[in-house]
């Protein structure tokens, strides 16, 4: 292909020097193997140049009549004896209007000619490229990248890409790898344009075309001096550097029979280790890819790494590796895991989704064999990292958790309390589905709170039970108060001490403060004003409903402003006799109802302000009025309610976050705020759908992928949505936000591969050829409008933001005509 774009000007040189060329070519061949005959070499020669036109690389006519200008000079060169059959094989190649689909040999011999060897050509450009399916050109006469393919052992030429589309990629990317760093440019060039990224796509596009292991190896070959290893050395960390450090949506069996997966660099590894001829190489070749996995994940690429094992797993799941090979990789590749980092990554939230996918590959760290593991540790810093690794594994964990706390409860099988709790830590710490068992779950919390069992395990159990709403639970929670509080008195006997009694008291308290419903606030309020001093501070046990509005519990709210009302200080002759106990407990309460702007509220507040400005009840008073002002604008309560999630975008992924909000099918808005603090993004969801989202100049689903394609840096907001606000609510018009991922994946990955083409700062003039269209999705319009910047040189980078679609509807079109020969970089044809 390199040849063909130089013939036209090789054409024009006269004949004379051409021979002269080949002339000196078949001195050194023979001189290196004395086998071949002149006569053969000449007519090798020959079929080099007129696969030009067999290819239909260049006009079969305008080859012919340069044929026919070379015949005599080429006769000339051959010796006497050898001419009758040359002239022979140069009637039948005339002939000849095609090209067969099988394997060719290196050497075009004559026919019953000796001897195979090493092939020659002339290669042109910076040296000779690859090649079409008649064959290599070896040994060119070019330099650069490596002047053609070489002879593979043994006489027979690999079989190299026919596609000519895909070999004009692969030498331009060739050509891209050859470019001297360029100095600093006004457009920032993209990561993905590097040269680790290149390379990953050259091995991409000659990986997707090889029809064996053999052919493949030969022509990674080739390639070493650019850096590439071979198939046992290096080759799936070059393929990585293609991947984003984000990892697409996870597959399902069903789903992933007959599909690719998205991204070019893992079809590349899937096709890699599937070209291997036995097991013994499928084993080393998958053993390398998920050792590449595993370094990827210890030098902090957690999304490549489960891209890459994702990819593994889908591979086994389809019965392309077998599952003794998987296990023996799996066993062997578990102990080059950074423990450590694992376990920290475990302390993120926001990893920990991708982290359960990594770990679901290796056996060792699957949910029931860390259970397993929990049960039998005793050390207490282990058993903190296994529970934080089962916490990773989410609702999977949740659920072996609550069948080993039921088998342990109920089923005859106790386990020490240590155990207990941390099952019941991750019952709590894991949020419940929809159609998990509620009922079972208050049956095992019922037992576990029983005061009559170790200190640790009904603290965790009462935490527990706060955090599920059912009426059950408040009775429960009711039961449990009322009995600390007798045994606080000295009315029952409990195993606690009364240090740890009030101390349990307290924590109940104020975990069922965190509850909203007029239930739960009268067992708080009621427990709140009892003021026995057994029972410790119970005022200040109210606290927490200073964070809600009451006026939905009117009837409570009454309490909380009675018995404010009650301790006041008192007036004797006109004076009020301070009592600092007194002072305290007011104080307490207003805080109770800081969060309630009532008229009532806000009258009683104010009367506390004018006549006692000088206590400090007085003045909490009047910073309660004052934020109260606040809530009316809206201001605190906008703050208070909206920071549902929020994060490092970078860190968290944005498809990992839209996963994760779907997942939990959530309404609400995600707001990208720049480092500046100004928003530049939005996504709108309603029930985990996407209803509306903006970037720049575009919107909806153009914004989505525009937003994939191009990895945004900054934090995230994401804001919930009250009830019934705004059009967020209608969902019947949302996007699947599964279809959204997978189709972004796939243009990231698009993109990327043209931007390896056609960087963001390269400039392009027109080579006189009429442009074409891309086939898929093919929109005219745009292509005009696109044709015409880019014939006036404007970068890519710069044309994007001038047009209301996403990155990879205009790069794709830069690529197609670099690749078919309509637009050639400026720097290449100067």
């Amino acid at each position: 292909m390199i040849f063909a774009n130089s013939a036209s000007a090789l054409f024009n040189v006269p004949a004379e020097v051409v021979v002269a060329e080949i002339h000196s070519w078949i001195g050194d061949q023979i001189r290196g193997a004395s086998n071949m005959t002149t006569a053969d070499l000449i007519f090798h020669a020959a079929t080099k140049l007129d696969q030009l036109g067999v290819l239909e690389l260049m006009a079969h006519e305008e080859v012919k009549e340069y044929l026919d200008r070379l015949h005599p000079h080429l006769m000339e060169l051959c010796p006497a004896e050898q001419r009758r059959g040359l002239e022979e094989n140069f009637q039948l190649l005339e002939k000849s209007t095609g090209i067969s689909g099988s394997k060719v040999e290196v050497l075009h011999k004559q026919g019953g000619g000796g001897g195979g060897g090493g092939g020659g050509g002339t290669g042109g450009g910076h040296g000779g490229g690859y090649q079409g399916a008649a064959g290599p050109v070896g040994g060119g006469v070019g330099g650069g990248v490596g002047g053609g393919m070489p002879v593979a052992p043994g006489g027979a030429a690999p079989v190299v890409p026919a596609d000519p589309t895909s070999i004009q990629r692969l030498n331009l990317l060739l050509d891209q790898l050859q470019r001297p760093l360029a100095p600093p440019a006004a457009i920032a060039s993209s990561a993905a344009a590097d040269h680790k990224a290149v390379l990953a796509h050259v091995i991409e596009e000659v990986a997707s075309q090889a029809g064996s292991s053999k052919e493949l190896e030969t022509q990674l070959n080739v390639l070493q001096d650019l850096g590439i290893g071979k198939l046992d050395s290096g080759l799936f960390q070059t393929l990585s550097q293609g991947l984003p450090d984000w990892a697409p949506p996870p597959f399902s069996a069903a789903e992933a029979a007959g599909e690719e997966p998205p991204a070019g660099a893992t079809r590349a590894m899937r096709k890699v280790v599937n070209l291997s001829e036995d097991d013994k190489e499928l084993l080393e070749r998958f053993k390398e890819l998920v050792g590449t996995a595993v370094n990827e994940f210890n030098r902090g690429s957690l999304g490549r790494a489960v891209t890459m094992l994702d990819l593994a797993q889908r591979m086994i799941s389809l019965n392309e590796v077998e599952a003794s090979i998987a296990a023996e990789v799996s066993e062997g590749s578990y102990p080059d895991l950074d423990l450590e980092q694992l376990h920290d990554l475990a302390d993120e939230a926001d990893k920990r989704l991708l982290l359960h996918r990594l770990m679901s590959f290796f056996p060792q760290l699957s949910a029931g064999e860390l259970l397993e593991g929990l049960k039998v540790e005793e050390d207490r810093e282990r058993r903190m990292q296994i529970t934080k690794l089962l916490r990773a594994h989410g609702r999977e964990a949740r659920e072996v958790a609550v069948e080993a706390l039921d088998d342990s409860v109920n089923g005859g099988n106790p386990q020490p309390w240590q155990v207990e709790r941390d099952l019941l830590y991750l019952m709590r710490a894991i949020p419940r589905a929809a159609d998990d068992d509620i009922d079972w779950e208050i049956d095992l919390l019922n037992r576990t709170s029983d005061l009559m069992g170790p200190f640790p395990v009904v603290r965790e159990s009462i935490t527990s039970l706060a955090q599920l709403e059912h009426p059950r639970v408040l009775i429960t929670l009711d039961a449990r108060i009322s009995e600390i509080e007798d045994a606080l008195k000295g009315t029952v006997e409990i195993p606690l001490n009364p240090k740890e009694s009030r101390w349990l008291l307290s924590h109940a308290v104020k975990q069922l403060a965190q509850d909203t419903s007029t239930e739960s606030r009268a067992i708080v309020i009621t427990h709140g004003l009892r003021g026995e001093p057994h029972l410790g501070d119970t005022y200040s046990r109210l606290a927490p409903l200073g964070d809600q509005d009451l006026s939905d519990s009117p009837d409570q709210l009454e309490r909380l402003t009675d018995a404010i009302k009650q301790f006041l200080p008192r007036r004797i002759l006109g004076m009020s006799v301070k009592n600092e106990r007194r002072s305290e407990i007011v104080d307490q309460l207003i805080t109770a109802v800081s969060g309630s702007p009532t008229p009532e509220v806000r009258k009683l507040l104010t009367e506390i302000v004018k006549k006692y400005p000088d206590q400090s009840f007085g003045k909490a008073a009047d910073q309660v009025l004052l934020d109260m002002g606040r809530y009316v604008s809206e201001t605190k309560r906008d703050a208070d309610r909206s920071a549902t999630l929020t994060g490092d975008l970078a860190l968290f992924g944005l498809p990992n976050l839209l996963q994760n909000l779907a997942d939990a099918s959530l309404t609400g808005m995600i707001k990208i705020i720049n480092s500046d603090g100004a928003e530049t993004a939005t996504i709108g969801l309603a029930g985990g759908g996407m209803v509306s989202a903006g970037v720049g100049n575009l919107a909806e689903k153009i914004a989505v992928y525009q937003m994939l394609e191009r990895p945004m840096e900054g934090r995230f907001v994401f804001v919930t949505a009250a009830e019934g606000d705004e059009e967020q609510a209608d969902a019947e018009s949302s996007h699947s936000v599964m279809g959204l991922l997978m189709e972004g994946m796939r243009r990231y990955d698009e993109f990327h591969r043209a931007l390896a083409l056609v960087p963001d700062d390269a400039c392009f003039k027109t080579t006189g050829k009429k442009p074409t269209d891309v086939k898929e999705d093919a929109d005219p319009a745009l292509a005009k409008e696109v044709w015409g910047k880019a014939a006036r040189g404007i970068p890519a980078g710069v044309a994007e933001p001038e047009l209301s679609v996403d990155s990879y509807s205009v790069r794709r079109l830069y690529e197609h005509w670099v690749t078919e020969g309509s637009l050639v970089r400026v720097e290449d044809n100067s």
